[in-house]
């Protein structure tokens, strides 16, 4: 004998019909999150200046310290137009012929040391192609002791920053011997604000660190008080892209 109640059938509406809940999208896994914002992140400008900027000559140049000899021109770095004489020091790696580019690596998701470098290389090839002077790559050569160096002989390392220049900088031994052994004709590229908005990219040409700064011997050699104006050196700087 049937009771009075029946039992529902699966898939059968029993009484008035109950609103549908909604849809909520469900977060995609904590690690695909991740991957989609670092696609995004890829397609955002790298913050450093444009290496478009030095393609024009520094707005302002100034000479720090006092000269070791007269400059007979103001406009031109004293003792950068050709190499000094120079003692003999500890033997290094002469560079390559046409210079030696580093092998290009997978840029992180902002610059790498050698995009910084490269807008360096940059603006110092814009200063010297002024006076006719060639300029080589060498930082793929290894145990030269300087990045770069010029039909004219003389050696150049770069200290590249995207902001202001710290109190101390570090060459390695092979940098240390060559500045040493070339003295005048080995030449130190502080650059600085090469990050875009941070301030006017510059550019400080100094000779013979290695006996115009504090030397500390460390594991490396470590150049002190950098920061005072008062040694010799030339400074070129161009308008803030900001």
């Amino acid at each position: 004998m049937a009771h009075g109640k029946t039992t529902a059938r699966r898939g059968t509406s029993t009484g008035s019909a109950v609103p549908a809940s909604p849809i909520v999208p469900v977060p995609p896994p904590r690690d695909e999150a991740g991957r989609q914002a670092a696609l995004q992140n890829t397609s955002v400008a790298r913050p450093l200046v444009d290496a478009a900027a030095f393609d024009a000559l520094p707005g302002k140049v100034t000479h720090t310290g006092t000269p070791s000899a007269p400059d007979t021109t103001p406009s031109t770095p004293a003792r950068m137009t050709g190499p000094a004489s120079r003692p003999h020091g500890t033997p290094l790696p002469q560079p390559r012929p046409g210079g030696a580019p580093p092998r290009s690596r997978p840029a992180p998701l902002e610059y790498t040391d050698h995009e910084k470098e490269e807008l360096v290389i940059h603006a110092l090839r814009r200063l010297l192609r002024e006076r006719g002077i060639e300029l080589y790559d060498q930082r793929g050569a290894s145990g030269v002791g300087a990045d770069l160096d010029d039909s004219t002989g003389r050696y150049y390392e770069i200290k590249a920053h995207r902001n202001d220049v710290p109190g101390e900088l570090t060459l390695t031994r092979s940098e240390f011997v060559r500045a040493r052994s070339e003295g005048e004709n080995y030449t130190l590229v502080i650059a600085s604000h090469l990050k875009n908005g941070a301030g006017n990219p510059t550019l400080r040409l100094v000779n013979d660190p290695v006996h115009r700064f504090e030397v500390e011997p460390t594991s490396d050699v470590r150049l002190k008080g950098v920061r005072d104006m008062s040694v010799e050196s030339t400074v070129y700087e161009w308008p803030s892209t900001e």
